[in-house]
């Protein structure tokens, strides 16, 4: 475990002053490993929404990579804040200021997709930020995040009690993240994506607690995130159903969904699959 959370570190310094040699490592990975497990459980993820596409599998594990070093670089780059600013733009961020009420604070609904570590950093630097992270099998990749987070100013909100915690966080004005892809995917059990939906209507509709949506997409390595009021929940599925194919390469979920058996029949497609 020490040695697993020593490489971490190792790694992102290294990242930080040898960019051009860690670009090389990605592309290598990046091939090799589509060929192992992992691609295979990608590329059924990817067919199981309509995508046949070797060179998207490719992408798309390049992506995973390129997102753990991005989190290492930002981990331990001094001037992580300065380029954080450089390197992402937010739109309707001030309309979120002026809707996110001091007693009720807001909620942001968004997904794992593209650089969204990088993207909940930026909001915290404008903003008093919570997160509702699940729980992680290994403690030292858990333990390393939530010291990541600290380290940019997010408090995280574990899955147990967290309705509690997120009451307490929202009349405290925070802002609290929801990353809903994998609950609306099944990628979490039944029972906590029922609650989750429950939950954000009753915040909704009897408290007024006003709800947003987060965008995440990148153009020639800027990150770019949307943000707009969310009137209607019932449009959320959508939401995501169209972000993730717009850019599919990007979304985290791929090889969870492939590990997944009969993922179109838990699945409820908005609109029929991608050919």
């Amino acid at each position: 475990m020490r040695l697993l959370a020593l490489s971490f570190v190792l790694y992102g310094k290294f990242s930080r002053k040898f960019p051009w040699i860690s670009k090389g490592i990605l592309k290598v990975c990046s091939f090799l490993l589509s060929f192992t497990k992992l691609g295979r459980n990608i590329r059924k993820g990817l067919l199981a929404f309509g995508f046949d596409d070797p060179k998207l599998v490719r992408r798309n594990i390049h992506y995973l990579l390129f997102l753990f070093d991005r989190f290492l670089y930002g981990r331990y780059d001094p001037c992580f804040s300065l380029n954080l600013r450089e390197c992402l733009e937010i739109k309707g961020l001030e309309s979120l200021k002026q809707d996110l009420s001091k007693s009720k604070g807001a909620i942001l609904l968004t997904l794992h997709k593209g650089n969204f570590p990088w993207g909940i950093a930026r909001l915290a630097q404008e903003l008093k930020v919570s997160v509702v992270l699940r729980n992680f099998k290994n403690k030292v990749i858990g333990n390393f995040i939530e010291e990541a987070f600290k380290y940019a100013g997010i408090k995280m909100i574990e899955p147990k009690g967290s309705l509690f915690k997120v009451r307490e966080a929202l009349k405290r004005g925070e802002l609290v993240v929801y990353l809903v892809d994998q609950y609306f995917f099944n990628l979490s059990r039944s029972e906590r994506s029922q609650v989750l939906k429950e939950w954000l209507h009753f915040l909704q509709v009897r408290l007024g607690v006003p709800l947003f949506y987060g965008r995440i997409s990148e153009e020639v390595g800027k990150v770019k995130v949307e943000i707009f009021p969310l009137k209607d929940l019932s449009a959320l599925n959508s939401l995501i159903f169209e972000d993730i194919y717009k850019e599919p390469h990007i979304w985290l979920w791929w090889y969870r969904v492939g590990k997944k058996d009969g993922i179109s029949k838990l699945v409820d497609f908005p609109f029929g699959k991608k050919t």
